[in-house]
């Protein structure tokens, strides 16, 4: 819910826990809330969000990541469950959540994965991503100074979009 935070940080630490928990089902139920889920044995294992870029306010803020030729659609978040990571499932949600703004109609799809510090990121700090997870989906590294993320463009590939069994 970090990307839909209104300004301020006293909104944000309002909407800590219960309130963002809230929000984002209130998001889900109104489908609102572009995001691919992975599941494994009927339970939840994985999760990406994305959705159009003007839909998240702190990403419209952001002086360093939104420009004039900005993509379309942004994946902002990921949650992979402890027993699940490391062992690619990131990759393919990136790959089926970008056919998805493909087939909704995006020409472009971005990520702004945090740059790690050391071999291994902690998973508190890898939430927008890591890097090597675009690269590995085909995306390709923009050459702008993003700070401490560096953001990551695919464009539609037209006729092939691709597959959505990641």
């Amino acid at each position: 819910m970090h990307w839909h935070a209104p300004p301020g940080t006293a909104s944000w630490e309002a909407q800590k826990g219960d309130g963002n928990r809230a929000a984002l089902k209130a998001m889900i139920e109104s489908g609102t809330c572009p995001a691919v889920v992975a599941v494994e044995e009927g339970k939840p294992v994985g999760w990406c969000r994305l959705g159009p870029a003007g839909s998240f306010a702190r990403l419209r803020r952001s002086r360093k990541l939104w420009r004039d030729d900005r993509a379309d659609w942004a994946i902002v978040c990921f949650f992979i469950a402890a027993s699940h990571r490391g062992r690619g499932l990131s990759v393919r949600l990136v790959r089926v959540g970008t056919a998805l703004a493909f087939r909704s109609g995006a020409r472009s799809v971005e990520g702004y994965p945090s740059v790690p510090r050391s071999a291994r990121m902690p998973a508190a700090f890898a939430w927008t991503g890591v890097p090597g997870i675009f690269e590995a989906a085909g995306f390709t590294r923009l050459p702008l100074d993003a700070g401490a993320r560096r953001i990551y463009r695919m464009d539609d590939p037209g006729d092939q979009p691709p597959p959505l069994n990641g």
